[in-house]
């Protein structure tokens, strides 16, 4: 039996209330302890892969999508990345593309320009194996 639980995407916001920011929290760590139960149980498939990565000056507004090849992903696999230097509110997200690409999108919506420079790119897959 699988416990399937859905994350809900909050957008960046104040919360009115602390009740209102402890049941978004409350609800993030109910979802990262299924995910690690079902890790632990050997029911989800995780693979990663790195790439160095230089993202163009980007002016508010602009945005860079790279691609960084993750063997084994496919389409509908849930991706994530990360990136080892400071964002300077640079929004990053990630997708799978195609089957062994994961697709990394650099959103600037700061208000300037930013110059990120090189740093590592990290991404990750998670698949949830079939019943």
């Amino acid at each position: 039996i699988h416990e399937v639980v859905s994350l809900p995407l909050l957008p960046p916001r104040r919360f009115e209330t602390l009740l209102d920011a402890e049941e978004a929290l409350e609800s993030i760590w109910k979802y990262l302890d299924v995910l690690r139960q079902q890790i632990a149980q050997d029911q989800v498939v995780v693979q990663e892969a790195s790439a160095t990565y230089d993202p163009a000056n980007l002016v508010d507004g602009a945005g860079a999508t790279t691609t960084v090849t993750v063997t084994g992903a496919t389409l509908g696999d849930v991706a994530f990345a990360a990136f080892s230097l400071d964002l300077q509110g640079v929004q990053v997200t990630a997708y799978v593309s195609a089957a062994d690409t994961v697709s990394v999108r650099f959103q600037n919506e700061t208000g300037g320009a930013v110059d990120l420079g090189s740093g590592t790119l990290r991404v990750g897959v998670l698949r949830w194996k079939s019943v």
